[in-house]
């Protein structure tokens, strides 16, 4: 079965789901849709964005898939919170051996101070947000105009 280069047909792996859940003696019988279920639940939960999961579970619009995608895990909402930041504050990177704090300038930078009194500070550029580059691109055009 695992060997053809062709679709399998729904019955067989029904079958093969029934026998394969009797066989490993489940606590219940395993189903096509049971697979289908946790594969996309699983790849939502890995950051996976619903447009591509709908190309490999069949189904014609992402809606459908919000049966199979449960809350946001910790590690996304870390992500966001982390892509959010970024956006705010520019990117800082913490090493092992060395302290860092943040101090925001007037001059949109951030600048990391390192435990070793000898370095000097790095200053990292700060990211607009959204609506500030969108405020600028519209103060630009009204000039054009």
């Amino acid at each position: 079965m695992w060997f053809r280069n062709e679709p399998i047909g729904q019955n067989t792996i029904k079958v093969f789901m029934k026998n394969l859940s009797k066989s490993a003696k489940l606590s219940r019988e395993y189903t096509n849709h049971c697979i289908r279920s946790t594969c996309i639940t699983l790849l939502d939960y890995s950051g996976f964005q619903s447009r591509h999961i709908k190309t490999i579970s069949g189904h014609r619009n992402e809606a459908s898939l919000s049966s199979y995608c449960y809350d946001t895990s910790d590690k996304q909402k870390k992500s966001m919170s982390d892509a959010l930041s970024k956006c705010t504050y520019g990117t800082l990177q913490q090493t092992e051996s060395r302290s860092v704090t943040i101090s925001l300038s007037q001059e949109k930078t951030v600048s990391t101070y390192t435990s070793d009194e000898n370095e000097q500070p790095i200053p990292l550029p700060v990211i607009e947000t959204v609506s500030a580059v969108r405020n600028s691109k519209r103060q630009e055009g009204r000039k054009v105009k």
